[in-house]
């Protein structure tokens, strides 16, 4: 129990009304006071989603009191790391936090080892 936050990342899955309903679940009886649902799909969100995902933020939102923000991964990240002091510690902490974070699952950790060994080879 207690406040916290969230952030669910969907890979090349868009964000449907489905997924934010699925929310006050997920949320349990702690009281979450913010949830990023974010995605890399392009786009976010069908067009012919659009509306009833906006419905179901407003209902959950009012339901649970949590603010709800459905976007896309690259788009979020890019905004967040320009209010960083230092955004080259993303990739240590980050790195930290898959390690102990018993939340993490296996597949999230070898996906994350395969991209850094793609991206930073040595």
């Amino acid at each position: 129990e207690g406040e916290w936050g969230g952030v669910e990342v969907k890979s090349e899955k868009t964000v449907t009304a489905a997924m934010i309903n699925e929310l006050p679940r997920k949320f349990g009886k702690g009281s979450v006071s913010r949830y990023y649902l974010l995605t890399t799909s392009m786009p976010n969100v069908l067009a012919e989603d659009e509306k009833s995902v906006q419905e179901a933020i407003k209902n959950v939102e009012s339901l649970t009191g949590c603010q709800i923000i459905a976007n896309g991964l690259i788009r979020t990240l890019l905004y967040y790391l320009r209010l960083l002091n230092d955004p080259s510690k993303i990739l240590t902490i980050y790195q930290e936090l898959l390690e102990t974070d018993a939340d993490i699952r296996p597949e999230l950790k070898v996906v994350w080892n395969k991209i850094i060994s793609e991206e930073y080879h040595s």
